[in-house]
Order: C-alpha cells, then structure tokens, then sequence
C-alpha cells in the first residue's frame, strides 16, 4: 500500500527512533501495521545501532511501503527524533519508543478527537507493562503518581501543569501532535541532551500550544525493566547536563508551587540515583545536586512536599541518602 498523502485520512508520520532494539524492533513495527487506522507514513530511525536492527528494518520495509528507514551515526534519541520529523509529511506525527506499543485504536481515535475539537496536541493515557512478562505494572508507582486529567480541553500551559502535577509522565510518546507544531512553530528536541530529552522538550515547547484535548485511555504500552536499557546506567555528562537543565528549569520560574516544587525535587532525586549507579561516581557533583535540593526545598517549604520527597530531603540533609539507596540496592539484588 502507497503512502496516501492525499487521503479521507489525514496522513499521520509515526516516528520510530531505534537503537541496538534487535529483539523489539519486529513486534514494534508488526503493532503499528495492525493499527485499525491505515493512512501512516512509518519512519524508523536506527540511530548507528551496532547489533542487526538497522538490517532487521531495512527487511520490513521491502514488506510494507509505508515504512522508510533512515541509518545516521548515532546522535542520541533527541536526534533521531529531529531526523525522523525532517522526512516526515504527516498531518499529525505520533512518536514511538521500539520496545513499547500501542493499543490499535490509538491512531484512529486520536485523529479523530483532534479533528472534531480542533486541537494541536492530543493526549492519552499510559499503560506500563513488565517487557520479560507481559504484564501490567502499576500507573501510579511507573510513570504518573496522580490519576490522569479528567478535563476535556486545555490550553498547553495548564497541560504543562498537568505534568508538574503528576498527571501525565514526561513522556513525549504520549501525545499526538498537530504537523504544524514542528513545521510552522519549530518545536524540537535538544540534541544537547541526552538524558531527561523528554522534560526539556514539554517545558520548552508545550507552552506554545493553543488547544489540548485529552483522551483518559491508556493507549500507550510503555515496556519496564529492560535489563540493557540506556537508562540504567548513564555517563557522568550526561548527568551533568541533565542537572544543568534542572537547575534552569528551577532558575526560570519566578515562583514556585507545591506541585512544581515535588517535580523539581522527583527529576533531582532521580537523576541522583542515576549518579549514584554510575561507574564513575563524581563528588563534586554530588555535593551541588544536595545544594541544589535544599534551595529548592527550604525549611518553610517542607510542609509542601510529598511524604517520599519529604523523607529523601532528610536523609539528604544528613548525608543518608546515597546509603539509604546502596543498601535498598543491595537488598533487591539477595
């Protein structure tokens, strides 16, 4: 089947950024051609995998003409995202991680709630599933602590606020976007950074979208507990960077509330724990992530912080924080 650009079906670029994900790859591509919506122009990204991924997709696109396959040397997720919306020509343009996937009405269902209200960006809801087993993994405690919003419409900056909230995760995947947005507003992804792509790219860019509309389904089948996932482990700039953006993302509000405060606090304390995994455990760095939580959560602000932030600013204030996580790590290991 050609690619429709002319179509009933407004033509949606599902973008696919692909990485050494030899063993997801395949069923990856099989869920987007079962998707009950057709008009797709399917762009995969191997983004200088170095394992038989880049072959694996070359092979499916000699099976479906909808798939296009681009190699690059690797520039990180961000860039290959950029890639992927620089051949795309889609009305709406929906990203995908390899090893996730969607439930086959997502498509059909999101294009047609952005046609009917008129919107920019479309929202839905996110189920996380263990990769080994299949099974269903809790919302709450995976990637959004608060239930999903149960408004109809919002403009992008209430949006935003959803995230900083706990409602939605910060995952770009989890939207479908107007084309216009990337083609005619210049969103992007900051190639800069390679950890926290995704919390750079809402902060930067959600504010400038006019109209969101929201559907509470959970569409997206985000995949858990890869043992080879990037995010396991990172290089320390790579943290450094993700810290940098934390610090001005904390530095370019002029006033903070109880829901941005536990955000800033939750990317902190995570990209600590990320520190504290790495091979080359930095000091330094580690002394200016528990200055910086502590600007961020002064004594008179304590009352506004979740129980889990609460506890962690009190054992980071008196050094237990990084033991308290090396014990709970070694217990989960026996």
């Amino acid at each position: 089947m050609d690619i429709k650009s002319s179509s009933d079906e407004p033509l949606v670029s599902v973008i696919i950024p692909a990485f050494n994900v030899e063993e997801y790859i395949s069923n990856c591509l099989t869920n987007v051609l079962e998707q009950t919506y057709s008009n797709l122009q399917i762009i995969v990204v191997d983004d200088g995998s170095t394992d038989t991924t880049g072959l694996i997709c070359d092979k499916w696109s000699t099976r479906d003409p909808r798939i296009t396959v681009v190699h690059e040397k690797n520039r990180g997720l961000s860039g290959a995202r950029n890639h992927g919306v620089s051949k795309a020509i889609g009305e709406y343009i929906l990203f995908l991680d390899a090893d996730d996937t969607l439930d086959p009405e997502t498509i059909a269902s999101t294009t047609a709630l952005a046609a009917s209200s008129n919107s920019e960006l479309i929202s839905f809801d996110v189920q996380p599933i263990d990769i080994s087993s299949g099974n269903k993994l809790s919302r709450s405690e995976r990637v959004s602590p608060n239930p999903f919003p149960i408004c109809q419409k919002s403009t992008g900056k209430e949006c935003l606020k959803f995230i900083h909230a706990g409602n939605l995760p910060n995952l770009v995947q989890t939207f479908l976007y107007k084309g216009t947005l990337f083609y005619e507003k210049g969103f992007t992804f900051p190639e800069e950074i390679r950890f926290l792509e995704d919390v750079a790219f809402v902060n930067h860019e959600f504010d400038k979208i006019n109209t969101v509309a929201y559907i509470q389904k959970r569409f997206y089948r985000y995949a858990c507990n890869r043992s080879d996932s990037l995010t396991n482990t990172k290089d320390i700039k790579s943290i450094t960077n993700a810290f940098n953006l934390i610090i001005s993302l904390s530095h370019n509000r002029a006033s903070y509330d109880s829901d941005y405060i536990n955000y800033l606090l939750n990317l902190l304390f995570y990209t600590e724990t990320l520190l504290f995994n790495s091979n080359d455990f930095d000091k330094k760095l580690d002394a200016q992530m528990r200055k910086e939580i502590h600007k961020i959560a002064p004594n008179y602000l304590l009352k506004s912080l979740s129980k889990r932030n609460l506890v962690k600013v009190l054992l980071t204030t008196f050094h237990l924080f990084r033991p308290s996580f090396l014990l709970y790590k070694h217990l989960n290991r026996h």
